[in-house]
């Protein structure tokens, strides 16, 4: 039987926030300037924001792009457990993509779903042996962007997949990941069921 998340599972905060910015999906037809137009943002402003477009003309249609803007996030999405999932987020995820981010929060969500793992996000994440930063202490001083905490509203939107794990295959060679079948492959993170 399936677990759901719910707000009697994390809690809710009866508050919305409002970030700096907000993940535009790229749609057929859309170029960098259209899209600088439509958003009033400056083409270089969007390139910026977005180190892995290189040129103008490297997006590619259902890419995620982070804009200058603000993102409302219903206060159902708002939770202590969230801004846990943001933090492990940043530290796992750091220097990845908007969509890299969103894929590590949808990994830890599968897992709250999943039979074989703990049903609360706070104890997916605190599992012993699962994540680095909680092994090594670093997540406790670890601050999320904005950028963290919309990644975990997005994955919170997405139907959730059976992809229960990840890896940097630069930096593991665990016998593990290659017993498991690869998913897709987002940025330095290979994406496992």
């Amino acid at each position: 039987m399936k677990k759901l998340i719910s707000a009697a599972t994390v809690g809710v905060i009866s508050l919305a926030m409002s970030v700096n910015v907000f993940a535009y999906t790229v749609k057929p037809g859309d170029t960098l300037y259209h899209i600088s137009v439509v958003n009033k943002v400056s083409v270089s402003t969007i390139m910026e924001m977005n180190p892995m477009i290189k040129n103008a003309g490297s997006i590619q249609v259902g890419q995620f792009i982070s804009l200058p803007g603000d993102l409302f996030i219903p206060s159902s999405q708002l939770t202590d457990e969230n801004e846990l999932l943001a933090r492990i987020v940043a530290s796992e995820a750091a220097g990845e993509t908007f969509e890299g981010k969103v894929a590590v929060a949808d990994v830890i969500l599968n897992r709250v779903t999943s039979p074989l793992y703990p049903n609360t996000i706070k104890d997916v994440i605190y599992q012993p042996g699962q994540f680095g930063p909680v092994t090594d202490g670093s997540l406790e001083y670890k601050n999320a962007t904005d950028q963290d905490r919309q990644a975990v509203a997005q994955a919170l939107q997405d139907e959730r997949t059976n992809v229960l794990f990840y890896y940097n295959p630069s930096k593991s060679n665990s016998t593990f990941f290659s017993s498991r079948t690869v998913a897709y492959m987002i940025g330095n993170h290979t994406f496992l069921y």
